[in-house]
């Protein structure tokens, strides 16, 4: 009896499979639920990878941005005592403002954000955040995260 069942189910499988790719059917396999919770256990790594890796990322690119500025400030500086002739004192390049080199930068000096300092030899650094957010602070005349 038992040989009897083994063959009819093993007919049955076979009468099946010959029904289905006859008619165009192809059988379709699901997921299985382990699949289902491997898939979103590896999803859930990664997002507690990444999340805080990417909000970090507006803190840097702040920085870098004000940094940015900073070089700016210091090539219109650079340009501007470079069409002076003669070429100023000192004490001249000391009273300079951001205003003053404007010309050099594009935009203005409306699109500047910081507070710069230009001392005696044209150097530039920074010495107040102006408007860029709270996690930008001066540290030694450069822009850094603020502790």
């Amino acid at each position: 009896m038992r040989k009897f069942l083994e063959s009819f189910k093993f007919k049955e499988k076979c009468l099946t499979q010959y029904a289905s790719t006859r008619l165009g059917v192809k059988k379709v396999e699901g997921l299985k639920i382990i699949v289902l919770q491997v898939v979103i256990a590896i999803l859930g790594v990664l997002s507690v990878v990444a999340v805080p890796t990417i909000a970090g990322m507006a803190d840097i690119s702040n920085i870098a941005a004000a940094n940015s500025e900073m070089a700016t400030v210091q090539t219109a500086v650079n340009a501007y005592l470079s069409q002076q002739n003669p070429p100023l004192a000192s004490d001249a390049i000391d009273a300079l403002t951001v205003s003053d080199v404007a010309v050099y930068i594009r935009g203005g000096a409306s699109v500047i954000k910081g507070e710069y300092d230009i001392n005696g030899y044209g150097a530039v650094t920074a010495t107040g955040r102006g408007s860029w957010p709270d996690i930008v602070a001066v540290v030694d005349g450069k822009f850094v995260k603020a502790p």
